[in-house]
């Protein structure tokens, strides 16, 4: 059944809507940063660790979330971003300026601009599994990305245990060439005992991004990684006021061992 198109009329109506919903978080911000100027409490860094629109949670350093709005000459803020945020009250605040950027993960988009996805990364997560079959295409222009933009590489061979003796030696093997030029190479299973630790070791102290296939484990990996997966959602939510929904663009969240 194909798809009904949106009358002229429609698309004028929801134009309208965007462009008054835009607006009204204009003029929240703009509201809110006039209140921080006049507030006594001086500026202070933090890391934008969520993004829903013109609402940041902001992590302050000290184990505190910030429900924070920015003003639009900012441009486009994002998961890692460092800033400088004035409280205005009520664990709310503005975000005032961007701090420079150590590292930006971007990619195109519809008007072929490049349009930044995270940043201030460490380290680049190649996640590869037996299924589906991986794509050494794939995982070569993941490297090649990770070199452009300046963040170590590390590829995770998740599912470990869906291979046994000579299976998994074998497919071990089909990567070797990677750890020979430099890159760590390691086996990864959520499902069996201490099969995260060499995941962990390789995560700690750094902030990092997983990426790969579509079906390759990413998201069993995440929740066996953050057992308190959960309670950290619950925070990030209740400091936007925005419900749930919020997570479901990009989001830090807080690993063992000072990693993130």
């Amino acid at each position: 059944m194909s798809r009904r198109r949106l009358s002229d009329r429609q698309r004028e109506r929801i134009h309208a809507i965007q462009e008054k919903r835009r607006q009204q978080m204009t003029a929240q911000a703009e509201a809110a940063l006039s209140g921080a100027e006049e507030a006594p409490d001086e500026p202070r860094e933090g890391r934008v660790v969520a993004r829903h629109g013109r609402n940041l949670v902001v992590d302050d350093g000290a184990g505190g979330l910030i429900h924070c709005l920015f003003r639009q000459n900012l441009g486009d803020l994002v998961c890692g971003d460092r800033v400088v945020w004035q409280p205005t009250g009520g664990g709310e605040g503005v975000v005032s300026a961007l701090l420079a950027r150590a590292t930006v993960l971007a990619r195109p988009d519809y008007s072929g601009r490049e349009k930044p996805l995270a940043t201030n990364i460490d380290q680049l997560v190649i996640v590869i599994a037996p299924e589906p079959e991986p794509s050494g295409f794939l995982v070569d222009q993941y490297l090649v990305t990770a070199e452009t933009i300046g963040v170590a590489p590390v590829l995770a061979i998740n599912k470990a245990d869906l291979l046994q003796g000579e299976a998994l030696a074998g497919f071990f093997h089909r990567f070797a060439h990677y750890r020979a030029i430099g890159y760590p190479l390691i086996l990864v299973s959520a499902r069996s005992e201490h099969g995260l630790d060499p995941l962990l070791a390789q995560l700690s102290g750094r902030t990092n991004i997983l990426v790969g296939q579509s079906g390759v484990g990413k998201s069993s990996l995440v929740q066996a990684l953050l057992p308190d997966q959960q309670i950290q959602i619950g925070r990030l939510s209740g400091a936007t006021g925005f419900g749930r929904h919020t997570t479901s663009t990009a989001t830090c969240y807080r690993l063992p061992a000072g990693a993130s």
